[in-house]
């Protein structure tokens, strides 16, 4: 291999096929999510988020997200 040169990437096979795919399925899952707001100055604000989605037994497997957000608002 040469030097400086990316890593090769590892041989995964998916197996998959041109029948995986389906159409007219119905996949079912829940979301919930929280935030807060909290002022620091009258126009200053620091925000913060979290989402939690999942999704059942698609194609075989159970699909978790967990997703967390920062942020900083101004008011105008």
């Amino acid at each position: 291999m040469k030097s400086g040169a990316p890593p090769p990437l590892p041989n995964v096979a998916l197996n998959r096929t041109a029948t995986d795919g389906k159409k007219d399925a119905f996949v079912y899952g829940v979301t919930a999510g929280l935030g807060v707001d909290v002022a620091i100055t009258e126009n200053i604000f620091l925000r913060a988020e979290y989402e939690f989605i999942q999704i059942f037994q698609a194609q075989s497997m159970t699909v978790a997200l967990n997703t967390g957000r920062l942020g900083v608002g101004v008011k105008f």
